[in-house]
């Protein structure tokens, strides 16, 4: 969407912030629920009033699912945030590195690249594509 690729439509870029929000304000009420600090109705009000555009106060069965799902796996829903936190910062270090070189940036081979690593943890891919250990060395501290 950064690149480029949805600028014919205008509305995209308005929707998938609001999806964005929609997500981080359920993450948000599973967290306090999974703490005991709010109960399943509090935390849907969360999702419900921080969602843009009012969408989630009309859904209050697929509201109900969705906190019941998230209660059922913690760390659910802000991985979401956190995945998309932590590729933006590898897409940003590989951006980097080939400038660096004087070569040519194609977010095409930053994803193939990425694909082709597997399924590891996306500070470990950065590390192995850019030889960046930013990630590496923040969760060893912890």
């Amino acid at each position: 969407m950064q690149a480029g690729l949805y600028n014919d439509d205008a509305r995209v870029r308005e929707i998938v912030y609001i999806m964005i929000a929609q997500r981080a304000a359920r993450g948000l009420g599973s967290l306090y629920a999974q703490a005991n600090e709010l109960t399943m109705e509090e935390a849907g009000k969360i999702h419900s009033e921080y969602t843009p555009r009012g969408w989630m106060k009309t859904e209050k069965k697929l509201l109900m699912f969705e906190q019941h799902l998230y209660l059922r796996q913690p760390g659910y829903g802000s991985s979401y945030i956190t995945g998309k936190y932590l590729l933006e910062v590898a897409l940003a270090d590989y951006a980097k590195m080939k400038e660096s070189k004087h070569e040519e940036f194609k977010l095409k081979d930053f994803f193939d690249q990425l694909n082709a690593i597997g399924c590891i943890p996306t500070s470990l891919s950065d590390w192995q594509m850019t030889g960046s250990t930013s990630g590496i060395l923040a969760i060893g501290k912890k």
